[in-house]
């Protein structure tokens, strides 16, 4: 393409030289004035330089152009601008890494009851109930709740009936987990008798109470023992374990017998059996089942 239009550079030189050349002899013949022998003398010059501006032209459009390779240094410093700018243009999609998660409460809260005692025969009716857990907590003993102070003291007043009264408390956290604990208290009023003369108030002479264990321990299924005793004619008598418990009443001869069923007793594994009446005695016997 380059030879083309050298070619034609060189032929439109030519043809400009020849018509200069060629110039006085046209005005000569044309024209005698100065200004028309000027323009006559001059238009094929023009023609010639505008034939040389349209082959240059021409040469501008068509041809290719040149395809400057960059160099590496430019190459690596183009790569990294691009990759600069995609880093930034596309979010990364990789979940962020959560330091510090907090761990699920599986803990119960701590509950104990500090008054009154378990297995405490009380001439009250009306009784407080005090006992520690964690602060926050909530302590419930039935349908009635506890306050709980700031450092997990709480206290709850109950009415006693005549005789056993089982009172049970639940804990609870703010993460569900609950702890429940159990006492037996017995409430036995003053016995009033009336003389003619006189009028006194003197405590009931009890029968004796007395019990005992058959076995103390046992392979069947499920593990029982029978207890039996005296006691007052008429009054309650309570077995209470862990995993059985059961009552009966003495008899009108002063004697009581019971068979208690223990069918969550754990195999080769002592446990505590007491045995009361509603006036609060008690004997503890110890259960093993050995299956």
């Amino acid at each position: 393409m380059s030879l083309d239009l050298d070619d034609r550079a060189r032929r439109a030189a030519e043809n400009l030289k020849a018509a200069v050349d060629q110039a006085p002899l046209l005005l000569a013949n044309r024209t005698s004035h100065p200004k028309r022998r000027l323009a006559a003398a001059l238009r094929p010059a023009w023609i010639a330089a505008a034939l040389i501006l349209g082959s240059a032209v021409g040469f501008a459009l068509v041809i290719e152009p040149t395809v400057v390779e960059p160099t590496s240094s430019t190459a690596t410093t183009v790569r990294e601008t691009t990759t600069t700018a995609t880093t930034l243009a596309v979010p990364t999609t990789s979940t962020p890494t959560t330091i510090g998660e907090p761990t699920e409460d599986l803990t119960p809260p701590p509950l104990s009851i500090t008054s009154p005692e378990d297995g405490a025969t009380l001439s009250e009716r009306v009784v407080e109930f005090a006992g520690i857990t964690e602060p926050r907590a909530v302590v419930t003993a039935g349908p009635y709740e506890a306050p709980v102070d700031q450092v997990g003291n709480w206290k709850i007043t109950l009415v006693l009936s005549d005789g056993a009264n089982r009172a049970r408390f639940v804990a609870h956290d703010a993460a569900g987990n609950e702890t429940t604990v159990v006492i037996t208290v017995f409430h036995s009023p003053p016995v009033t008798t009336t003389a003619p003369s006189t009028t006194t108030t003197t405590e009931k002479v009890l029968a004796e109470f007395g019990a005992n264990a058959t076995f103390g321990s046992c392979s069947e299924e499920p593990p029982f023992d029978i207890y039996y005793g005296v006691g007052e004619p008429g009054s309650t008598v309570y077995v209470e374990s862990p995993y059985g418990s059961g009552s009966t009443t003495v008899n009108g001869e002063g004697d009581w017998e019971i068979q208690v069923f223990f069918p969550q007793a754990p195999p080769e594994e002592g446990f505590l059996v007491k045995v009361m009446d509603q006036f609060g005695r008690k004997k503890n016997f110890e259960f093993v089942y050995l299956p």
